[in-house]
C-alpha cells in the first residue's frame, strides 16, 4: 500500500499570506480561508473576504511545504473604489 505523502503535513506546513504575513479567518467571518486535499491528492484552496475594502489589495499567497519541496501560488487584488462602492 503506497503512502501518501499528504499524509504527515501540519498546520503549520500551508497556509496563505498577505504581502508576507500571515492570514487568519476574522472574528467576524469577514475573511475565510478553505483548504483540503482530496483522496485522489489534488488541492484545492479558496480564500474569501466578504465587503472588500482598499485596505484588501496586496499581494496574497498559498503555500505548501511537502518535505523538500515547496510550492506556492501567488495571486494580486486590487480593489477599486467607484462611487463610494468597491469593485
Amino acid at each position: 500500500m503506497q503512502q501518501s505523502i499528504f499524509s504527515h503535513l501540519q498546520l503549520e506546513d500551508m497556509g496563505w499570506k498577505k504581502s508576507g504575513k500571515p492570514l487568519t479567518p476574522s472574528r467576524y467571518g469577514r475573511v475565510l480561508l478553505y483548504t483540503t486535499l482530496n483522496k485522489q491528492e489534488d488541492w484545492f484552496t479558496a480564500l474569501i473576504i466578504r465587503d472588500l475594502k482598499e485596505k484588501d489589495s496586496g499581494d496574497y499567497t498559498f503555500t505548501v511545504k511537502t518535505g523538500p519541496a515547496v510550492t506556492t501560488v501567488t495571486r494580486s487584488l486590487l480593489v477599486l473604489s467607484k462611487q463610494g462602492r468597491f469593485y
